[in-house]
């Protein structure tokens, strides 16, 4: 099962397929890609975002939140790697949720 992030659209019939297929050949537990802003207002104007690749010393640190925002939409993961979080890693410095 895939959790993917709620306001995001997916292009095209096969998007779950692709999907799908990258997370069983990497084995991955998340995905990062990036999307397409279509603003249908601003005479069809669309935007590539730009998702880029954390550094292998982050890795070895495991010290992600404390890098500036490499990533873009869309996000998702497998249920599992949800499932395998400890509740302090949803939590800010003062206890609170991350919404």
């Amino acid at each position: 099962m895939y959790i993917f992030d709620g306001d995001d659209e997916l292009t095209g019939t096969q998007a779950l397929r692709l999907f799908n297929a990258i997370y069983q050949r990497e084995r991955l537990y998340v995905l990062y890609a990036t999307f397409i802003s279509y603003d249908p207002n601003g005479a069809g104007t669309m935007r590539l975002g730009v998702s880029r690749q954390y550094s292998e010393q982050v890795y070895q640190d495991e010290s992600y939140r404390r890098q500036p925002h490499l990533f873009s939409q869309l996000r998702c993961m497998m249920s599992d790697a949800f499932l395998l979080m400890n509740s302090s890693s949803l939590r800010s410095a003062n206890g609170a949720f991350y919404l």
